[in-house]
């Protein structure tokens, strides 16, 4: 590559691809926007280590294409990180390609839920150099400070006509001890959320990692089934460091932040005591049965006003078929305690799980209307590769398509699978059924214009209905 590298360490352009803003685009909903989580930790390490570290949210860029060229030409990296998800996966390869015409010494390296699950798949159909299995906080920066990759755990590499894969990849043992996410690397003038969502900009927090629940759809290749947290000392102080930042409100990333009850109540009890004061809300959602009315009244008062709960299904075979591991009875229970503690709920859904039919569709309809909550999600059924459901249906021969881009939730459009009890267009119709019928129910619009004046988001809500339900249509 051109140019001495600089003494004090390897340049470092860490990628977010721009699909990753258009998970929502064919749905009735929006997602939470807010600055990557992921490139804010994996920039941190890197940059205490004397990096010269860039981050480039293409998600937010106006023109991605010429963003990248910009970074490419005055940054000019010598390492390119790149993290994605499967509908992602297109987009990389376009972006590794884009990143090797401009200068071929560029090591490209990949990373996400896509890469682990398929690494040597990446490496053969695209032009990447290495790919970091599982967590990155430790084995990117031996990567970009190694002299031989082979003795980086964790990675695979090309290795002549074949691959070569180091080892076992390590996961972080003690969360307190990783430094702070870099967010100063972003501009968080770009994340605006609609005013009904919360205030802007929106600050991701990760107190813990791992899951110790085994659903079928559930993708655990990146952080584990173990469970992992961070203390409650060190919770308030990401939450203190993201306020003095500007960030506005914060965003819990957690896959299970309740997972240890006595420990959510215990941050939440430190936020009241030491008088943080910034807005937070379980956006990643939480299990129906980790929850009771005692944290969530310490979580209203600590500065949560939402809480997302995952439900899945309306059927308790269903659920159990997914290992899903709750009962509709929790569901009705965690609803009733939320609405009891003064915070909003977000419901989410899925259709087309196994053994699905018309009949638990309409029900999953009908319990959504029951439990009433502030917002509602729907999504179709993806097996992705690194998922319990995907292995099953692949083996069944059920996968039909490898067009990654079209594996979203969101997109009802074509087939990239043959369910088994189902067919596509059945599932689509329910799909768009869900969003009229919970809606657009007058009982429903009206608690939404109530509660738009009481908060000043009227005008912000409305926006928002003609957005993703009159323009969509």
């Amino acid at each position: 590559m051109s140019g001495e590298r600089p003494s004090a360490g390897k340049r470092v352009l860490l990628l977010n691809p721009a699909s990753m803003a258009r998970v929502y685009d064919r749905s009735r909903v929006q997602g939470q926007v807010h600055p990557s989580l992921t490139l804010a930790t994996l920039a941190a390490p890197l940059a205490s280590e004397g990096h010269p570290v860039r981050v480039l949210d293409l998600t937010v860029e106006p023109d991605p294409s010429a963003g990248l060229s910009r970074e490419l030409a005055s940054f000019r990296p010598h390492v390119v990180g790149i993290t994605f998800v499967t509908a992602s996966y297109d987009e990389f390869k376009r972006l590794c390609a884009r990143v090797k015409a401009h200068d071929p010494d560029v090591l490209v390296v990949a990373g996400g839920p896509h890469a682990t699950a398929a690494p040597h798949m990446v490496l053969a159909e695209s032009c990447a150099d290495a790919v970091v299995l599982s967590e990155g906080d430790l084995a990117l920066p031996r990567l970009v400070r190694a002299d031989d990759a082979r003795d980086v755990p964790g990675v695979v590499i090309r290795d002549g006509d074949g691959f070569a894969h180091t080892g076992t990849p390590e996961r972080v043992g003690d969360l307190d001890r990783l430094p702070m996410p870099a967010w100063h690397l972003f501009d968080l003038k770009r994340y605006v959320n609609p005013r009904s969502f919360g205030l802007s900009p929106l600050g991701a927090i990760e107190t813990s990692r791992g899951c110790p629940f085994h659903c079928v759809f559930c993708n655990k290749n990146i952080f584990g089934d173990r469970y992992r947290s961070k203390s409650p000392a060190r919770v308030v102080e990401e939450f203190q460091y993201l306020k003095r930042l500007g960030f506005r409100e914060a965003y819990i990333s957690d896959d299970g932040f309740t997972t240890d009850l006595d420990r959510a109540k215990e941050i939440c009890e430190r936020l009241i005591r030491e008088e943080v004061g910034l807005p937070w809300n379980l956006g990643n959602g939480i299990r129906v049965d980790r929850v009771d009315l005692e944290f969530l009244r310490l979580a209203k008062r600590a500065g949560c006003h939402r809480v997302h709960f995952g439900i899945e299904a309306a059927d308790d075979a269903i659920l159990e078929r997914a290992r899903k591991g709750i009962t509709l009875e929790q569901v009705r229970r965690a609803f009733r305690l939320a609405k009891e503690a003064g915070i909003d709920t977000m419901a989410y859904f899925m259709l087309g799980l196994p053994g699905e039919t018309p009949r638990t569709m309409q029900q999953t309809i009908d319990l959504a209307k029951e439990l009433d909550p502030d917002f509602a999600r729907v999504a179709v059924v993806v097996p992705l590769p690194g998922t319990e459901l995907w292995d099953e249906w692949n083996e069944k021969g059920l996968i039909l398509s490898r067009e990654w881009d079209r594996y979203t939730f969101h997109d009802t459009g074509g087939e990239v699978y043959r369910h088994p009890d189902l067919d596509r267009a059945t599932i689509n119709h329910y799909y768009q059924k869900f969003y009229r019928d919970v809606y657009l129910r007058p009982s429903y619009l009206a608690k939404r214009v109530v509660k738009g004046i009481r908060r000043g988001t009227l005008f912000a809500d409305g926006a928002y209905f003609v957005k993703h339900f009159v323009l969509k249509r």
